[in-house]
């Protein structure tokens, strides 16, 4: 699913223009069968992410799934699970210290977290984490639109998990 988003932008821009009419007011979404959803930005966040995805262009996919990376999520989750939502560790690890442990990296990295957020009923789980990141409501600099499009990134890692408060 990243690499969808990142190889068509086109596809994610559609995929949330068609949730704008279920917008009940500025900061409401209202899908059939789900719970309403509140957002801190709202509509003018999806508006927003809807012109960065239609003038994004592709790019190159994540060639590589890193068991380093993956294990270095795994840790993270397992220790956020308790009820931390940070990218510190509760042993004041940084996202780089982490992956550091599993093996070397050179030029540029990135975290991805994703605590509850949107679930779209109609959407699968991973199109809405997706969408969610892409949004990045309430995160003024879009720090994870701006990873996922991060054209130097090749490599990833992925870990999902239980959390004690989502």
């Amino acid at each position: 699913e990243h690499n969808i988003a990142r190889t068509t932008p086109s596809v994610y821009a559609d995929t949330l223009a068609q949730l704008l009419p279920y917008f009940r007011s500025a900061t409401v979404l209202d899908l059939p069968g789900s719970t309403d959803l509140r957002m801190e930005e709202g509509k003018s966040a999806f508006e927003e992410a809807i012109d960065f995805l239609r003038e994004q262009r592709p790019l190159a996919p994540l060639t590589t799934l890193s068991r380093g990376l993956t294990q270095a999520a795994k840790d993270h989750v397992a220790d956020s699970g308790t009820g931390l939502v940070s990218h510190t560790g509760t042993d004041g690890s940084s996202p780089f210290d982490r992956m550091s442990r599993y093996g070397t990296w050179t030029g540029t990295a990135g975290e991805n977290l994703m605590f509850g957020g949107a679930r779209f009923d109609f959407i699968t789980p991973a199109r809405s984490v997706m969408l969610s990141l892409i949004v990045d409501d309430g995160v003024a600099d879009r720090g994870h639109r701006v990873a996922i499009y991060n054209p130097r990134f090749r490599v990833v890692g992925i870990a999902s998990g239980a959390h004690s408060e989502y």
